[in-house]
């Protein structure tokens, strides 16, 4: 402001730019990881599991599908991870049973969002469009679907959402205390 507006030089001022301070990130050993892990149960544990096995963040393993799970290759198809990038990560094989047990809960849930008159799957209107059928096929499904049904923020269709993070970051530090 002085030099543009007043048209004068400021001198002798002795400053310097603060530093902030690197943060290092806590990172739990293995132990600490499966002692937290075996204080969770149900859907919140095989969360957890792939958070620390499989190499997944948060917001990934909410949103996978029925369909990105592949047990013939012990894989997991990651669509729009971080960067919207996608990615392929292994499938941990003391999960498989554990997974297929929450697929099958998670196709009862759809048969009986079907029998109701729902059934939709929450996906991008375009998809919706472009596959007719592909919002009712099981295979769109998410793995941990929300126990209550909403409506599309986008399109306002009723559909089935994944659980909120909040409810696993609530089983997550009960599980930690």
């Amino acid at each position: 402001m002085y030099r543009y507006v007043i048209k004068r030089e400021i001198n002798d001022l002795a400053y310097s730019f603060t530093k902030r301070q690197k943060t290092i990130p806590t990172v739990l050993s293995t132990q600490e990881a499966m002692l937290i892990i075996s204080n969770l149960s149900g859907k919140y544990r095989i969360i957890a599991s792939l958070l620390f096995g499989a190499g997944l963040r948060i917001s990934e393993v909410l949103r996978l599908r029925i369909k990105d799970i592949d047990f013939h290759n012990k894989s997991i198809f990651v669509f729009r991870g971080k960067g919207n990038k996608d990615r392929c990560t292994l499938l941990p094989e003391n999960l498989i049973v554990f997974l297929q047990t929450q697929i099958e809960k998670a196709k009862q849930l759809h048969q009986q969002d079907i029998e109701d008159g729902f059934g939709l799957a929450s996906m991008p209107i375009s998809l919706i469009k472009k596959y007719k059928s592909a919002a009712k096929d099981t295979a769109w499904q998410y793995i941990f679907p929300s126990s209550i049904r909403c409506a599309h923020p986008q399109d306002g269709y009723i559909c089935r959402h994944h659980i909120h993070e909040t409810a696993f970051r609530k089983q997550l530090r009960l599980a930690v205390k």
